[in-house]
């Protein structure tokens, strides 16, 4: 297995296989308030020694996070909570003022909080999770 990390549970934690694929990633999200975790999981990409270990990792992974009290998210079931409440979003004024102002600077401009329930796969709960939606510019990349 190699991994590349600050720590267990440093500010992210890369898991790769042996062709460099990501298999396994973990980002550390505090810039807003109280700070979580969000993960994604390549199983496609596990190579035999990864399958085999991974139920262990993956244990140790969700303590240590329940321990320090850090909730646990899938990036997945995010985007699909949050995209289930975009075509509402897109048709508020506030998100079509938003869009006016982008196209006129050509800034990211803030559109409104959501809360979503997702499930924290630290502690077996379903929480609460108050995400940021804005608008940006067609031409830059936003998932930095």
């Amino acid at each position: 297995m190699a991994w590349e990390q600050e720590g267990i549970l440093g500010a992210s934690m890369r898991w790769a296989n042996k062709k460099g694929e990501t298999a396994f990633e973990m980002k550390r999200k505090d810039k807003y308030g109280d700070p979580y975790y969000i993960f994604k999981i390549y199983k496609d990409h596990f190579n035999e020694e990864q399958r085999k270990g991974w139920p262990a990792v993956w244990a140790l992974i969700r303590m240590n996070a329940a321990k320090l009290g850090l909730p646990l998210y899938d990036y997945r079931e995010i985007a699909d909570a949050v995209y289930a409440q975009l075509n509402l979003i897109a048709r508020t004024p506030e998100s079509r003022r938003a869009q006016r102002k982008v196209d006129e600077t050509g800034d990211t401009v803030f559109v409104q909080d959501i809360t979503i329930k997702v499930f924290d796969h630290a502690t077996g709960r379903i929480n609460d999770l108050t995400l940021g939606i804005s608008t940006a510019p067609v031409n830059i990349v936003t998932d930095k």
